[in-house]
């Protein structure tokens, strides 16, 4: 109660997991938005750079 809370950092297998669904046409925003609405953003954003860079 009233403590400070960790901030979930993703690990880079969960992100090459990411990048491989979005591959496959299955990106994060098709999945429900729960709590870790920030995490998903920055999955998304480092999806999209990284199939810029393809």
């Amino acid at each position: 109660p009233g403590g400070k809370r960790e901030i979930d950092i993703y690990d880079t297998s969960e992100v090459s997991g990411e990048i491989k669904l979005c591959e496959e046409g299955k990106c994060s925003y098709l999945r429900p938005q729960g709590r870790n609405i920030l995490k998903t953003i920055l999955l998304d954003a480092l999806i999209r750079d990284f199939q810029k860079r393809k």
